[in-house]
């Protein structure tokens, strides 16, 4: 029999804009578990906000009111809203008694504008945050960087950003509250339509969370 020899090229793919994900993993997650649990998350305990900052120029707008119209002019603007954000559901997945990423599903009805929406838009209303793992950042174990993937409407994206998390267990593998925010660029990910009023050069939507789990 003649032999075959084999040849195994590795191959790192560089993104523009990337960012290397440091940090020491609470938990790899190796082969199939005997046994599967969870923590699953208080709603009633848990608040979730969305901040959004958004920046135009050239704003050209005619306002009417009844008879009368408005033409509103300016070169720059500058507009803060505060949105809710509900946490709708959620828990954490162990696997052999050890962290094996969760699940946090938000009502967006409100950050994303309700008058965008209608009864067959009601998917899109919903957004998650589905967390891949925790890295621990330094040598206190309640700092953690998040790696998770945030599907809101349409799109999903790798996401990553520090928060502080509680642990129930004296391994840490148990969260009992999660509190961080990350930051999404709406021109980006293309949430709202094009503002035909003017020029937008930044739109962010600031998600602040606090996830508390149920006692155990």
């Amino acid at each position: 029999m003649g032999k075959f020899s084999a040849l195994f090229f590795i191959a790192i793919l560089i993104i523009p804009g990337a960012v290397l994900l440091q940090g020491k993993p609470l938990a790899v997650f190796t082969g199939s578990p005997a046994k599967t649990d969870s923590v699953s998350i208080d709603t009633s305990a848990c608040k979730a906000s969305c901040e959004r900052s958004k920046v135009s120029k050239d704003m050209h707008k005619q306002v009417n009111n009844g008879n009368a119209s408005f033409n509103f002019n300016a070169a720059d603007m500058s507009m803060t809203f505060e949105k809710t954000v509900t946490i709708t559901s959620g828990k954490y997945i162990l696997k052999n008694n050890r962290f094996n990423g969760g699940i946090i599903r938000l009502d967006l009805t409100d950050a994303l504008y309700p008058k965008m929406w209608s009864s067959s838009d009601a998917q899109k209303k919903s957004g998650s945050l589905k967390i891949i793992r925790l890295d621990t950042i330094g040598n206190d174990i309640s700092k953690c960087r998040v790696i998770a993937d945030f599907h809101v409407r349409d799109t999903t994206g790798r996401i990553s950003f520090p928060a502080t998390v509680n642990f129930s267990d004296s391994t840490h593998q148990k969260p009992s509250r999660l509190q961080g925010n990350f930051v999404i660029d709406a021109l980006a990910w293309k949430l709202f339509p094009v503002d035909t009023n003017a020029t937008v050069t930044k739109d962010g939507l600031n998600f602040i969370l606090d996830v508390v789990s149920k006692k155990q």
